[in-house]
């Protein structure tokens, strides 16, 4: 008898939580949706109907591009709950060298690029993976180690890209990769085992590797996601500018983040983690920038607002029952 009460007790609790955590969820769920109407609202009032208008739309484009191209290889590292502050010196590194690589042949300036990001993003994946240091200590490490690496190839200045390769900075071109790559990273990451898998990492470790998962494995292909993108968005940002320089590629790895956790993406990662987040995040973050801009705010206004949504975001999307954050 005590046990059939306890029994119904549990089910009667159990149900009484879940009931309780459905309204949470749904709420959770719209917030980002009420966030980008309220900061595209906000923002075209305050810069009187100039964030909507057509001569901002390529501005808004470019910002998009290349927040959401990032995000989509950081969202995988996000959903094992771990960090890449890499990107945009990967960025920058594959700009330097995709630079180099076209004063050769300029048909080698993008697979170039390409090549480097899955390098430096599998040495990431190893360093993390195989010697067990965390993600975000070795993301820095190799973030200051671009830096240098950056400046011998560019010889503490520029260089520049032939006239022939401006052409490539068009937005038909953009627009094709971007959709490009958020159909194939939507499809990898909510229905094939890479984007499976990694949410169980993400999850649980512990419960993954008992149920067979390769967790290295998706560990190191997850960084070289990040490091392919960042790869990719070194080549559009020289091709863009003409030239590398050692900014290039600057602040893309909180651009990435920030527009994930705007998106709604955990930043402990696990089940939650949705890809629509990279999308809905990297308008948020455009619209952000693009507005601030408008409006007059400096550069030390925008990180600062910068910083403090990213706190906000974490705190919002942060996972209590995953206290391992960073993995």
């Amino acid at each position: 008898m005590v046990s059939e009460f306890a029994a119904s007790a549990a089910r009667n609790y159990t149900g009484t939580k879940a009931k309780g955590e459905a309204p949470k969820r749904f709420l959770k769920a719209f917030i980002p949706y009420l966030g980008l109407i309220f900061i595209l609202v906000f923002f075209d009032t305050v810069n009187h109907g100039r964030l909507l208008a057509p001569r901002n739309f390529m501005p808004l484009v470019n910002q998009i591009f290349y927040t959401a191209i990032g995000a989509c290889g950081m969202a995988f590292v996000i959903a094992q709950g771990n960090l890449d502050f890499s990107m945009g010196a990967v960025a920058g590194f594959a700009a330097a060298l995709a630079a180099r690589a076209a004063g050769i042949d300029p048909l080698l300036a993008a697979p170039v690029a390409l090549l480097v990001g899955l390098v430096v993003g599998a040495v990431n994946g190893i360093v993390h993976a195989i010697l067990n240091v965390p993600s975000f200590i070795a993301t820095l490490a190799m973030s200051f180690m671009l830096g240098g690496l950056v400046l011998q190839v560019l010889d503490s200045g520029n260089i520049g890209l032939p006239l022939s390769m401006l052409s490539w900075d068009n937005t038909l071109l953009k627009l094709g990769t971007l959709i490009v790559l958020l159909a194939v990273g939507a499809i990898a990451f909510e229905f094939t085992r890479f984007g499976k898998h990694s949410k169980a990492i993400g999850s649980r470790i512990d419960t993954a590797i008992q149920s067979g998962v390769a967790v290295r494995k998706m560990k190191i292909l997850s960084f070289m996601a990040t490091g392919l993108t960042a790869g990719i968005v070194g080549f559009f940002a020289v091709v863009r500018s003409g030239t590398a320089t050692a900014i290039t590629g600057g602040g893309l790895e909180m651009d990435a983040l920030n527009a994930l956790l705007l998106g709604g993406m955990p930043i402990s990662g696990g089940a939650n983690s949705k890809f629509r987040s990279v999308f809905i995040g990297s308008v948020m973050v455009a619209i952000l920038v693009n507005g601030m801009t408008m409006w007059g705010l400096g550069t030390l206004v925008q990180q600062l607002v910068k910083g403090v949504i990213f706190i906000v975001a974490v705190a919002l999307s942060f996972d209590r029952t995953n206290t391992a954050v960073i993995k």
